[in-house]
């Protein structure tokens, strides 16, 4: 992948097969409209609030049209993360690894409050800063 015409392509792709799916009733709830998926570059995130049918009816509709555009799916790097039990995930013959919690952009996604610890580690930070500034008396 040293062209750098070919991370354009890619994304190019992976938009043709997200437009292809059908998840206008799929997602998460935000703001009366429904989030069923986030994207990064390769990274990817699908989203379900209410079932465990839903979100395999996802990740298997979103591997067979990636797979028909040669794309595959790492199912050893796919982590799953529910807020209800447990559900058994199978990719290419592979079961994907169940979490509580995952880092995704330097951010920490799990089903409890953990948007509250990356608040508060943000503020830490900030009077950590503001301190340090104080005691070299950087202020002007």
């Amino acid at each position: 992948m040293g062209d750098p015409l070919s991370p354009k392509l890619f994304h190019a792709v992976l938009e043709f097969v997200f437009r292809r799916l059908n998840w206008e009733n799929y997602g998460i709830n935000i703001n009366s409209s429904l989030l069923n998926h986030m994207r990064f570059a390769d990274d990817i995130v699908l989203l379900e609030d209410s079932r465990a049918k839903k979100l395999k009816y996802m990740q298997k509709t979103i591997a067979e049209e990636s797979r028909d555009e040669r794309l595959v799916m790492n199912a050893n790097k796919t982590k799953l993360i529910t807020k209800s039990s447990e559900v058994n995930i199978v990719v290419y013959g592979n079961m994907l690894e169940y979490v509580k919690e995952n880092a995704y952009l330097r951010q920490i996604l799990s089903p409890d409050d953990s948007v509250s610890k990356e608040i508060n580690k943000g503020i830490a930070c900030g009077w950590n800063k503001y301190w340090l500034l104080k005691k070299l008396k950087l202020w002007i």
